[in-house]
């Protein structure tokens, strides 16, 4: 597939990813029918670089996707976070080319029985809480943490966590004062139904305490393997999957795991509307949690003895 030239994307104005120079790629098959449209999976023609394609025609995609690509300009140059490429349009459909990164959580799951042990939860904890960082740091409300969510590396980083699909994300902080937005009275459900807040649910509007309590209900998950209201998006509309997360207490969900989970869902639950996480705090706690169990932060995950 050849996709039309353009202008080079320059990453510091998110505007300037508007019209960018895309090159050539070859397409290897698709991936899947995501959130924002079409997402493919393929290499660059002459680098052999493989790459992701996410291809929107729809408005409502179209939106999405505007959204990431404003996202990705702004995001660091780092480990843990995906690089993109190239962006721009092909056929009238707007065009996003990422970095093809590893397996997701959720694959990484599959592949070991259905729950990760403690010494995994824990780095894995640690990680996704600095991505939680620096993401906010941005002024922004990722609004759909979950496991396929969060992919590993190649090469050099396949030990380290990247966070993707910034579609939902909302800005917490107003662009031109840089002051935290007020809460309106009515702000449409959106995310996943296993790991959507119950402030989601409730219809708030987005601040940083959703993605700390997604995340505690992801930890729960990977370690527990499973959640209550788990598998409620095939059986239940929102608000009955908002009645179990209701009804159901912190002790009652952490019955049984660390001490750490509940402190973090409680934490979560308690929080205001414009708090911001005490993510060092929220990191030590874990870090002791691996101090406290004899475990080593080596970057040493389950999957390991998979060869992955």
């Amino acid at each position: 597939m050849s996709i039309r030239e353009g202008r080079a994307p320059n990453s510091s104005s998110p505007e300037s990813l508007m019209v960018v120079n895309l090159s050539t790629y070859r397409i290897e098959g698709e991936f899947d029918a995501g959130g924002c449209g079409t997402v493919l999976v393929g290499s660059h023609a002459r680098s052999k670089q493989p790459v992701v394609m996410k291809m929107a025609s729809k408005e409502v995609d179209r939106l999405l996707l505007a959204t990431e690509r404003r996202i990705y300009a702004r995001l660091p140059k780092a480990r843990g976070w995906p690089r993109l490429i190239d962006a721009g349009t092909y056929r009238k459909r707007d065009v996003l080319v990422l970095e093809r990164l590893g397996p997701s959580l959720q694959d990484l799951l599959n592949l070991c029985g259905g729950r990760f042990g403690l010494k995994t939860v824990s780095q894995l904890a640690l990680q996704l809480l600095d991505r939680l960082e620096t993401f906010h740091e941005l002024g922004y409300v990722h609004r759909d943490l979950k496991p396929d969510n969060v992919l590993l590396g190649r090469g050099t980083t396949r030990k380290t966590l990247h966070l993707i699909d910034f579609g939902l994300a909302e800005p917490y902080r107003h662009p031109r004062t840089g002051e935290h937005i007020a809460q309106d009275a009515f702000f449409p459900f959106a995310g996943t139904i296993e790991f959507a807040p119950v402030f989601a649910h409730l219809e708030y509007t987005p601040s940083r305490r959703d993605d700390i309590l997604s995340l505690a209900y992801m930890l729960v998950f990977l370690l527990r393997g499973g959640l209550p209201w788990y598998g409620t998006e095939e059986r239940f509309d929102p608000d009955e999957a908002l009645l179990l997360k209701l009804r159901i207490t912190p002790s009652e969900l952490c019955r049984g795991l660390p001490a750490e989970f509940q402190r973090l869902t409680e934490y979560a639950l308690q929080m205001e509307f414009c708090d911001a996480p005490d993510y060092t705090e929220l990191k030590r706690m874990f870090r002791n949690l691996l101090r406290q169990h004899s475990m080593q932060h080596d970057l040493h995950f389950d999957w390991n003895r998979f060869g992955c």
